[in-house]
């Protein structure tokens, strides 16, 4: 057994001047990926996709994606757009309103099509 323990490679040490953190870095990477994504993350999502409905899925999103329209107004009003940022705020007024805080996209519907503005843009 001390022969086979001889003859094993030794794990790579790593020392990139990019990263000053990296060893604290790469043990934390293994375990998000070996341990809570296998273990936890992973089988919450197939939970979560075998329970909930399609439609009660595509609710929430679009609640997250209607709690968006008004930092997508905001970035629209920096960039001098105000087309697009009356587009969001008026998005925002009636997913919020007649589509039940963001349920359903009610706005789409209307023709009002999300113009998606972000920080990384402005």
């Amino acid at each position: 057994q001390q022969a086979a323990e001889s003859n094993a490679v030794p794990p790579p040490v790593y020392d990139d001047p990019r990263d000053p953190w990296e060893r604290v870095n790469r043990p934390l990477w293994d375990f998000n990926y070996d341990v809570l994504d296998a273990y936890v993350l992973r089988p919450v999502t197939v939970g979560y996709m075998t329970v909930v409905p399609k439609p009660v899925r595509k609710g929430l999103i679009n609640v997250v994606d209607n709690l968006g329209e008004p930092a997508s107004f905001l970035n629209s009003i920096l960039q001098a757009k105000p087309e697009k940022a009356a587009v969001s705020a008026g998005r925002f007024l009636v997913n919020s309103t007649v589509g039940i805080v963001g349920l359903f996209d009610v706005a789409s519907k209307m023709g009002m099509e999300p113009a998606e503005e972000d920080f990384n843009q402005t």
